[in-house]
């Protein structure tokens, strides 16, 4: 039985058998996102819809972690999680086994997930880039006193300070900022989720005549 994008499967109207074997599906799908690391989430609705939910030991309503999953015959779903930069596929059949038909299915199953996660992908890149200017703005000036400062005995140039983390500013060869690199006191560092890290850099000083500034590529 084939159903639409978009429609909720509810167990309490599916027969014994199709139920059971949806709950096999699903939970082999759990457990292929705890093989890759990623905790899942209590509740997987399969509407083929991608959904966001917030990863075990991330900030409570992060929804760093996503997932997709199709109810239809062969049952497919994909997953992974923005900050960890991971993702994967599950499929309840191996491509060997399928049928024609159920290949045919399957390949459209995996290009619309495909397309899918692109789109969020740049929603995750735009509300990264807005958040990452409105920190920017609020963020001083580095203190001095700063234990990674002091550590490392820099000048903390191009930098700014927010509470206690050093937020590094990562833009393209355009000037646009599409992300921030914190570094904390002990030198932990770390991206801000859905920034771009491709073709951007952190750039340290101003060019004059006598020399070019110091190019940090990340």
């Amino acid at each position: 039985m084939r159903h639409e994008i978009g429609e909720i499967i509810p167990y309490g109207n599916l027969p014994t058998m199709q139920g059971q074997i949806m709950r096999n599906a699903i939970e082999g799908f759990k457990q292929a996102m705890r093989d890759a690391g990623v905790q899942p989430p209590t509740e997987i609705i399969a509407d083929s819809v991608l959904h966001r939910f917030t990863v075990t030991g991330d900030k409570a309503r992060s929804k760093n972690g996503w997932y997709i999953f199709h109810a239809d015959d062969p049952a497919a779903g994909a997953f992974g999680c923005w900050k960890r930069n991971l993702s994967g596929t599950w499929c309840s059949k191996t491509y060997q086994t399928m049928t024609s038909t159920e290949k045919a299915a399957y390949s459209v199953q995996m290009e619309v997930m495909k397309r899918l996660r692109e789109e969020e992908r740049e929603i995750i890149h735009s509300e990264c880039r807005k958040k990452s200017a409105e920190l920017w703005q609020i963020a001083h000036d580095v203190d001095a006193r700063h234990p990674y400062v002091i550590a490392k005995q820099i000048t903390p140039y191009g930098a700014k300070q927010l509470n206690e983390s050093l937020l590094l500013p990562v833009r393209d060869a355009g000037g646009i900022l599409h992300g921030l690199q914190f570094i904390m006191p002990d030198g932990t560092k770390v991206f801000k989720t859905g920034t771009t890290v491709t073709g951007c850099y952190f750039s340290i000083g101003k060019p004059n005549w006598k020399c070019q500034p110091k190019i940090d590529h990340l």
